[in-house]
């Protein structure tokens, strides 16, 4: 919503302006954060520094990290169920509250957390 980030800028700081977030997009999809336009822009390296901006504001939180490729859906059965219909791919990333990370903002990556 305040306008794109690109990859390598969201890893060097992940509370760079231009990151906002939406929550409860259409009452559904609640704790998960969807990422589109994944595989062809690149943006892989994004969705872990958002992950960990979101695991620092919401430690109590569970929070599922989807990639979608522009020419692929995931198709959510009410049940939970899930299919992939298209020809890419759909990427997971799933953090829970016991993943160990940090996001620190000012220029410093996401980086994992000590035991």
């Amino acid at each position: 919503m305040q306008g794109g980030v690109y990859p390598e800028e969201a890893l060097r700081d992940p509370y760079i302006q231009y990151i906002s977030f939406t929550d409860g997009f259409l009452g559904i999809l609640l704790s998960t954060l969807v990422n589109t336009h994944f595989t062809t822009r690149g943006r892989l390296a994004r969705l872990p520094a958002f992950l960990a901006r979101l695991a620092a504001e919401q430690p109590t939180r569970d929070i599922l990290g989807i990639g979608l490729h522009e020419r692929t859906a995931l198709l959510i059965e009410p049940s939970g169920l899930a299919s992939v219909v298209g020809r890419w791919a759909v990427t997971f990333l799933w953090r829970t509250t016991s993943s160990q990370t940090k996001a620190v903002s000012g220029s410093h990556p996401p980086s994992p957390t000590s035991s």
